[in-house]
C-alpha cells in the first residue's frame, strides 16, 4: 500500500492521509478526510484533521466548523480544544480561543503546546499578565524551551520589561541560535538611542539567519543611519525597498522623523517609555485621557502613573470603518469592558456621542490625552471637540502617527489640520518609529 492509493480500512486511509499531511500534501490529504467521512460521517479524527488542514489553507471558519464538529463527536481529546483554539485566535474571537487552550490544559494539564497557544492568545487579547503566567507555566514543565523563552520575551516586551525580556530572548537564543525572529526581537529590545550598536548587531544576527526579514533591514539602515553611516545604511534602506511592499511609506514616515527632531527629541523604542516621557512633560492641571482602550493595556499604565483620574473613550465595537486593508469593526471586543484600577473611567460609545456629553461635564484643560485613534475621521473628531482645552502645556501622544502605510492620511493628517485651523506651536518631545508613536507639547 502507498499513500497515494490506499487500500482497507479507515484506519489505512487514515495513516496515509497523515503522511501527505505531515509531507505538506494537503490535497491529497484532504482528498483522503473526505473519502473517510463519506463512509464514517461523524469520524472526529478526520473531522479534526480536515479542520487543520483548512485552517493552514487560511479557511479559517470551515476549520472552525469542522473541528467543533470533531469536538462534537469526541470532547475528551485535548488536541482538538486546542487546535480550535488556534483556530478562533486566527479569527480573533479571543475569549473563545482562551476557553478552548483552557479546556484542552483541564484534559491534559502538562499539555505542553496549549500553555504556549494560551500565551499567545492571552498576549493577542491584551492581557500580557496572563500571557506572562501562562509562557512560564510552560516553563515549570520544560524550563529550556525555546518557544517559550521567546514568545515570553514578547509578551514582557509589549510589557515595557524590557531587561526580563532582553534575558528571555537571549536565553531562547542559547538553545536555538538559528532563530532569526528572535534575533530580531532582541534588536528591537535593546534599542537605545544612547547605545545603538548592540540593537544592531542582534539585528544583523537575525539578517544573516535569514537574509529576507524586510522590517529587521530597515530597523538595522534607520540605526546605521542614526550612528551616521549614510553609505550602509543607504544599502540596506535599498535591500528593504526590494521586498518591503510598504517600503515608499515606511521611508516616507522615517525621513520626516529626521526632518522634524530638534536637539531635545527623544528616539524611544517602547510603548510604555513614550508614554511615561510624555506624563513626565505634563505638567499643566488638568483632564487625562485615552481615546482607543480596547483591551485596557495603556490605560492601565497611564492611571499608575497619572495621580489622578483617568477617563477612557472606546466604542468597544471596533473601529467605524475600514482602515486599510483592515475592515470596519476590527479591534473589537465584543462590546466587553476591560479591568481597569478604580481611577479610571470607562466612557463607552462612539467619540462624537460620548466626548460632547463628557467635555460639557467636565471643565478645564486638557493635561495629557493618548490618542490611539487609528484613523482619521475619529482622530478628527477628539481634536475638534477639545481643541478649545489643547492649550499650551498639553501633552499629546499618539499611537499611530508615522510608520503605517498610510500615515500621513490618519492621525498624522488630522493633527496637522488641527493645529493649522487653531493656529498651535508645538515640539516633538519623542517619536518612536519602531512603535508608530509620536509625543508633543503643545508650546502656544
Amino acid at each position: 500500500m502507498t499513500p497515494s492509493s490506499p487500500q482497507g480500512s479507515e484506519q489505512d486511509w487514515l495513516r496515509a492521509a497523515l503522511q501527505h499531511h505531515d509531507a505538506g500534501r494537503l490535497t491529497e490529504a484532504e482528498a483522503l478526510y473526505r473519502r473517510i467521512l463519506v463512509k464514517a460521517p461523524g469520524h472526529p479524527h478526520a473531522l479534526h484533521l480536515l479542520g487543520l488542514a483548512a485552517h493552514q489553507r487560511g479557511r479559517n471558519e470551515q476549520a472552525a466548523d469542522l473541528i467543533e464538529q470533531a469536538i462534537a463527536a469526541s470532547d475528551s481529546n485535548p488536541a482538538y480544544h486546542g487546535n480550535l483554539g488556534l483556530v478562533y485566535e486566527a479569527l480573533g474571537r479571543y475569549p473563545e480561543a482562551i476557553a478552548s487552550q483552557q479546556r484542552a490544559l483541564r484534559l491534559k494539564p502538562d499539555y505542553m503546546q496549549a500553555h504556549l497557544n494560551l500565551g499567545s492568545v492571552w498576549a493577542a487579547a491584551g492581557h500580557q499578565a496572563n500571557a506572562i503566567k501562562a509562557y512560564e507555566q510552560a516553563l515549570s514543565l520544560v524550563p529550556r524551551n525555546a518557544a517559550a523563552l521567546g514568545g515570553l520575551g514578547r509578551v514582557l516586551k509589549a510589557a515595557g520589561q524590557r531587561a526580563r525580556a532582553v534575558a528571555a530572548f537571549r536565553q531562547a537564543l542559547e538553545l536555538d541560535p538559528a532563530d532569526a525572529e528572535t534575533h530580531a526581537n532582541l534588536g528591537l529590545a535593546l534599542f537605545d538611542e544612547t547605545d545603538l550598536q548592540p540593537a544592531a548587531q542582534a539585528l544583523e544576527q537575525a539578517l544573516r539567519q535569514d537574509p529576507d526579514l524586510a522590517m529587521a533591514t530597515f530597523y538595522l539602515a534607520t540605526i546605521r543611519a542614526l550612528q551616521g553611516e549614510g553609505s550602509a545604511a543607504e544599502k540596506l534602506f535599498a535591500r528593504a525597498e526590494k521586498s518591503l511592499p510598504a517600503y515608499a511609506a515606511l521611508k516616507d514616515s522615517w525621513d520626516y522623523v529626521v526632518a522634524k527632531r530638534d536637539p531635545g527629541t527623544r528616539l524611544l523604542g517602547n510603548v510604555f517609555d513614550t508614554l511615561n516621557l510624555g506624563l513626565a512633560a505634563a505638567q499643566l492641571s488638568g483632564l487625562v485621557l485615552e481615546f482607543g482602550v480596547r483591551f485596557g493595556t495603556s490605560i492601565r499604565h497611564i492611571a499608575a502613573q497619572a495621580g489622578q483620574d483617568v477617563h477612557g473613550f472606546d466604542s468597544f465595537e471596533g473601529l467605524p470603518e475600514a482602515w486599510g486593508d483592515k475592515p470596519s469593526g476590527v479591534y473589537t471586543t465584543g462590546g466587553a469592558l476591560p479591568e481597569v484600577p478604580a481611577n479610571v473611567r470607562l466612557h463607552a460609545g462612539w467619540f462624537e456621542d460620548t466626548l460632547p456629553v463628557f467635555a460639557k461635564e467636565n471643565p478645564g484643560p486638557v493635561r495629557f490625552m493618548n490618542v490611539d485613534c487609528d484613523i482619521y475621521s475619529s482622530t478628527k473628531t477628539v481634536l475638534e471637540v477639545l481643541e478649545d482645552r489643547i492649550v499650551p502645556g498639553t501633552v499629546i501622544v499618539f499611537d499611530e502617527y508615522i510608520m503605517t502605510s498610510q500615515w500621513r492620511h490618519d492621525e498624522h493628517l488630522a493633527f496637522q489640520e488641527a493645529a493649522a485651523k487653531r493656529g498651535w506651536s508645538y515640539r516633538y518631545l519623542a517619536f518612536s518609529h519602531i512603535t508608530r508613536q509620536a509625543a508633543l507639547l503643545i508650546a502656544g
